[in-house]
């Protein structure tokens, strides 16, 4: 159902804005349960999630692609962490 809505506000300049101006709202309700959940893993994890931010305001690259890469690399690193305990 807000598929067929939101084909028909696609062109409104006011839709396509308060779109562009959700991004940064949509990015920060990602991050925020990625820090919580790293509370006591280090500060490096934070300028992580700022640096990863930043890239995603900067570049305009969308946040879903984002995800997805690392939700690859996840699986490598276990993938490669598990056959690394299975040779031991």
């Amino acid at each position: 159902i807000v598929a067929i809505y939101f084909a028909q506000f696609r062109e409104n300049v006011y839709v396509n804005a308060a779109f562009k101006g959700m991004r940064p709202a949509v990015v920060a309700l990602i991050v925020s349960p990625i820090v919580s959940l790293s509370r006591g893993m280090g500060a490096w994890k934070y300028a992580l999630a700022a640096a990863v931010a930043l890239f995603v305001w900067w570049s305009g690259v969308s946040p879903i692609w984002l995800i997805i890469v690392a939700a690859g690399v996840g699986v490598a690193i276990e993938l490669y962490n598990s056959r690394k305990q299975v040779e031991r």
